[in-house]
């Protein structure tokens, strides 16, 4: 686990959350999809022997995924731009990207905010089909789930940055002792996070 402190950005999955121009006036913070620094952009190359729907759909991710976690349509733009030269390095043709990443979402504000609208109404309708996110039965967790509620934070979470919600970052609960978790399947029978069970 890594912990990133700072005062005016964290990043938090596939989001930045930061103190933007409207922090200051409304107190309201913004979002915008984060990029590891690492990343070194080697997308699927347009010159590999795929159907032009592997291209087009992974295009069209992209873009969603920018337009759900962008707070405003210039960082939406930014983004959009940024990877039209990531993926024309890999080829893909001018059109194609024109046509998807730097679509009227990124030039019309009208635009930006419906197609963010039915982003965010299809995420809610597909809730029901979200992995949980669990935190391994160890003395900290039970200690967390009797200091807060998950259930609370996980809704002020949403209520706060919408860019975060259930569908992005998964269902929130705390495993207990009978609760098998993800991991468990590829550890050896009887032991979790390397300890044996009678230790737990």
């Amino acid at each position: 686990m890594t912990v990133e402190r700072s005062d005016s950005s964290v990043n938090y999955l596939d989001v930045t959350v930061f103190k933007g121009d409207r922090f200051r006036q409304t107190g309201k913070v913004d979002t915008k999809l984060f990029t590891k620094p690492s990343n070194t952009e080697l997308h699927l190359p347009y010159s590999s022997f795929h159907p032009h729907s592997t291209f087009s759909s992974i295009l069209h991710g992209q873009h969603r995924r920018s337009l759900i976690a962008s707070s405003s349509i210039e960082l939406h733009a930014a983004t959009m731009i940024q990877k039209y030269r990531g993926y024309q390095r890999r080829g893909y043709p001018a059109d194609m990207l024109n046509g998807i990443l730097l679509q009227a979402t990124t030039r019309k504000r009208k635009e930006w905010k419906r197609e963010r609208k039915v982003a965010f109404t299809s995420i809610k309708k597909n809730k029901q089909k979200v992995i949980a996110l669990k935190l391994p039965y160890t003395n900290r967790s039970i200690q967390v789930s009797h200091e807060i509620s998950v259930t609370k934070l996980q809704k002020q979470i949403e209520n706060s940055c919408p860019a975060l919600n259930r569908a992005n970052m998964g269902r929130l609960v705390v495993a207990n002792l009978s609760t098998p978790n993800m991991l468990d399947r590829t550890r050896p029978k009887g032991l979790m996070a390397g300890c044996k069970k009678s230790e737990r």
